[in-house]
């Protein structure tokens, strides 16, 4: 994903209000630190697909991006992709790097993982953007 739409969906959801109370800056891509403190959200690009162009300088994209909101019991993580889907599902706007971006949310999956005894409400979004709009 361009770095500057990985900046700007960063803002977009460490900006909202209910997120921040939740996890205010812990949000990762890929992968949380070690000893990261939760509630936190990691977000991963699960797959996508790019419109067609004459050359390779971009043109339509389509994102599937997961996000996995990471927590110590399973109401706080729920409570968390609830709010993450409020902030983005429907999203039509513009990101605070000038991004125009749509956003829609597919189905969202619970996970329990034993090893760390971590709750995980994962939640993917399908973002449409433009990668070098004209």
């Amino acid at each position: 994903m361009p770095q500057n739409v990985k900046a700007g969906l960063y803002s977009l959801v460490t900006g909202t209000t209910a997120i921040n109370a939740l996890i205010g800056p812990r949000m990762f891509p890929v992968q949380l630190p070690e000893n990261t403190l939760l509630p936190a959200i990691r977000y991963m690009v699960a797959g996508g697909q790019s419109g067609a162009t004459f050359d390779d300088s971009g043109g339509p994209q389509r994102w599937r991006l997961q996000f996995d909101c990471i927590a110590d019991d399973a109401d706080t993580a729920e409570a968390l992709r609830n709010a993450l889907t409020d902030a983005l599902d429907g999203y039509n706007g513009t990101l605070s790097d000038g991004t125009y971006v749509t956003i829609f949310s597919l189905q969202p999956i619970d996970f329990y993982d034993s090893d760390p005894r971590q709750f995980r409400c994962a939640q993917e979004f399908y973002i449409n953007f433009n990668r070098n709009p004209s």
